[in-house]
């Protein structure tokens, strides 16, 4: 990886987050006969659901659309919408829109810590574990400290 950059100089870069969340959660919901809906703008990628970038506030570089999972007449349900990387010290945060909070556009829920696991010119990538805040958007399905699949984030060249 080199010489690390701050976060501040790559996190300025950002373009798209890409995250399939976990595989084996998106096949469960698929093979239960759930549904799994993206949100525009999101978009559905062979490498995941991409989001892309919509600017940074209060610290918060945000990206824009969703992903809804859906299973068991509703009883599953899953949002992860508008998500958000903050910088937190040693350690990057990832959080969402908490959609049952709709008339608070600062509402957010983090639902992992992130890892930086690798830093290029075009692209970090970082593994999520959850948080238990995370564990509980899951419905507690996964522990806190359980590891999502990796998520990597684009940037624009420096």
């Amino acid at each position: 990886m080199g010489v690390e950059p701050t976060a501040a100089s790559w996190l300025s870069r950002v373009t798209a987050l890409r995250w399939t969340v976990k595989d084996s959660f998106v096949r469960y919901v698929q093979g239960s006969g759930g549904s799994v809906t993206v949100v525009a703008p999101a978009s559905v990628l062979d490498t995941g659901i991409t989001f892309p970038a919509s600017g940074e506030r209060g610290g918060l570089h945000r990206f824009a659309g969703g992903i809804v999972f859906s299973a068991h007449g509703g009883m599953l349900a899953v949002a992860i919408a508008e998500p958000a990387i903050a910088d937190a010290g040693p350690d990057f945060v990832l959080s969402v829109a908490d959609v049952r909070a709709p008339h608070s556009d600062d509402a957010r829920r983090p639902i992992a810590t992130l890892r930086l696991d690798s830093l290029e010119d075009t692209e970090a990538t970082m593994t999520p574990s959850l948080t238990i805040a995370g564990s509980a958007t899951f419905g507690m399905t996964y522990p806190e400290g359980f590891d999502m699949d990796p998520l990597t984030v684009t940037l624009a060249r420096s």
